[in-house]
């Protein structure tokens, strides 16, 4: 018998324990979710130790904080990621490693993805092309001078911070997704969840 999905109570070394929301009915369960949004009523536009502690509420939209998404993915963990816009055709796609390491929490992930569904072109390589990035809220971050006031913390890769597939923007702004390798369209979301399950 599958467990239900909700909270539960996890260790994470010592006597810590963390409460996280555990994704038991997606792709055979297993999965701890560090983000989740689906209607704007918490704000992402956070300063960076207010994503390294997390925010939000667990049974609602959180963000679990940077140091505990370190501290699960110091196992090999896979990653994956679940969209659905105004236009109501949602997008999944699995990764089969995800790490964030380092003082600025920086991001490894496979260029590919494992798996995906509801897009015709995978959208790894819009994670992937950031890879090795640190994450940067407000103005923090080595090297990044611009303000990105209004975009949500997130693994910026140029000191622009014009990167647009940015899943903590401010909620029902336009992000834009590839349809196929030279075709990109505007989309709204609506819903996103981030997860990891232990490989």
């Amino acid at each position: 018998m599958f467990a239900d999905s909700g909270v539960y109570t996890i260790a994470i070394g010592g006597n810590k324990t963390l409460h996280v929301y555990c994704d038991m009915t997606t792709n055979g369960g297993g999965w701890t979710v560090f983000q989740n949004r689906f209607d704007g009523s918490v704000n992402f536009e956070r300063n960076f130790t207010t994503y390294e502690n997390g925010f939000g509420d667990i049974n609602g939209e959180f963000w679990l904080g940077l140091k505990f998404i370190q501290t699960l993915t110091e196992k090999p963990s896979e990653f994956r990621y679940d969209l659905d816009f105004d236009d109501h055709n949602p997008l999944y796609e699995r990764f089969g490693r995800f790490q964030l390491t380092g003082a600025q929490y920086t991001l490894s992930i496979d260029n590919e993805a494992l798996d995906y569904s509801g897009i015709s072109y995978p959208l790894g390589e819009q994670f992937s092309i950031c890879n090795g990035a640190p994450f940067v809220a407000f103005v923090y971050g080595p090297e990044i001078t611009c303000d990105i006031g209004g975009r949500g913390g997130w693994w910026y890769c140029n000191q622009r911070c014009d990167y647009n597939f940015n899943l903590n923007i401010v909620y029902g702004t336009e992000i834009f997704i590839k349809q196929d390798s030279s075709l990109e369209i505007s989309r709204i979301i609506k819903s996103s969840r981030m997860m990891i399950r232990r490989i």
